[in-house]
């Protein structure tokens, strides 16, 4: 679609309460006109291609004398654009109010809520098609008619090492003790259609001249969220956390882990607790229907004055509805058909980035995406609503609605 900016004083009815129009542009030339674009990249994170092609014909049709650029045109085109991105990264929020630290004679300074090391992919697919015809019956009447489709689908994978000191005791800067030690993984699947159909007409009638449009809008969302949580056993104090660093976590990026060397942050038998699960699904639809009409009258003031009169308006409904339902689950297990303490096990993908933030940094063994679904399809008759449901309903009917508009508009305007 082009767009062009109207003319201020020839303000129409595509233009009430805005200056942009939307132009649809049509083949210009008897030949077939072939373009073709393509390009590749290559995302050394993920250790993928990325990608993006487009392809676009156009001709002219029935050409003869009186019609040297043919009555008919046709446009086509399509895209397809891939990426497979990942993304290394350290986060770390400070606490906003001070704590007192036992080293520093209870002296309270501003210290660490949490620390965590990220590592998310992301894949994106997108397609887009067009097609736009236009038929010139004469030099007086002309109808255009597009369509255009767009697709796009977002697969979102992360996974964290947090180490949590909200609720922990600082003995010292450097020395946390009932932290907690939890690794987290957050899975988002999106997808986005776009149906989008115009017809517009041009027409010249003696000393008059028409111009309509009517477009219709129908676009779709559907997301979805599974998010799982596991963790050190808080139920026996928590964990200490140390920085091992040598001038401290002030003075240094810092790094840290448990202080004690018994079992490593990295042994699959160090998260006890499956702490959270939760699901989130979304959907959303909505139209945007619009029709608009632009009527001008020439005139001739005292046979040597040319002038105008235009007047015309513009019609738009718009409609919005989403549903979102939003679910905390835990486990409902009396009978002790699993054991818990494996389910860190259970939902790894047995790889582990081998060059975290340049391998600087250890991050560990990857929850896996298919792993942790499976795992949770193979217990959802133990899952259940857990005591803080009530947010979740809370938030899922926030965010469910619909919503409607209607809006008209007119115009009547003269120039000489």
């Amino acid at each position: 679609m082009e767009i062009t900016k109207a003319p201020t004083p020839d303000m129409d009815g595509d233009a009430i309460g805005g200056v942009i129009n939307l132009k649809t542009p049509v083949a210009r030339r008897p030949e077939l006109g072939v373009r073709i674009e393509s390009s590749l990249g290559y995302n050394d994170i993920s250790g993928a291609a990325n990608g993006i092609g487009k392809l676009r014909l156009d001709k002219r049709f029935f050409t003869d004398n009186r019609n040297p650029m043919g009555k008919l045109g046709l446009i086509l085109s399509g895209s397809y654009y891939s990426t497979d991105n990942a993304e290394d990264r350290i986060d770390a929020v400070w606490q906003g109010i001070p704590r007192p630290v036992a080293s520093l004679g209870n002296e309270s300074t501003i210290v660490m809520d949490n620390y965590q090391y990220r590592h998310a992919k992301n894949v994106r697919e997108r397609i887009g098609a067009t097609a736009t015809v236009d038929y010139r019956f004469n030099e007086n009447h002309e109808l255009v008619f597009n369509y255009m489709y767009n697709r796009r689908e977002d697969n979102d994978l992360r996974n964290r090492l947090r180490f949590d000191m909200n609720n922990g005791q600082f003995h010292a800067l450097d020395s946390i003790e009932n932290g907690r030690v939890r690794r987290d993984i957050n899975i988002w699947d999106e997808l986005k259609t776009n149906h989008s159909f115009g017809l517009q007409g041009y027409h010249t009638l003696d000393v008059w001249k028409v111009d309509w449009s009517v477009n219709y809008v129908l676009s779709d969302r559907l997301f979805t969220s599974d998010r799982g949580d596991f963790a050190t056993n808080t139920s026996s104090g928590g964990t200490t956390i140390v920085a091992d660093n040598p001038g401290g976590m002030y003075a240094d990026v810092p790094r840290f882990r448990p202080a004690s060397f018994e079992q490593s942050m990295y042994d699959p038998f160090f998260y006890r607790e499956f702490r959270r699960y939760e699901e989130d699904y979304e959907t959303t639809e909505a139209t945007n229907l619009v029709g608009r009409i632009d009527i001008t009258r020439f005139l001739n003031i005292f046979g040597n004055y040319p002038a105008h009169v235009k007047f015309g308006g513009k019609v738009r409904s718009q409609t919005n509805s989403k549903y979102r339902k939003n679910q905390v689950l835990g486990f409902n297990d009396p009978n002790n058909l699993i054991n818990r303490n494996e389910s860190f096990l259970r939902v790894l993908s047995q790889t582990e980035p081998i060059s975290f933030l340049q391998s600087d940094y250890r991050f560990g063994p990857l929850i896996g995406r298919s792993e942790f679904q499976g795992y949770i399809d193979d217990i959802a008759l133990l899952l259940t609503e857990t005591d803080d449901a009530w947010d979740s309903r809370r938030i899922s009917l926030n965010d469910t609605y619909d919503a409607a508009e209607d809006i008209y508009s007119g115009y009547f305007l003269g120039r000489a």
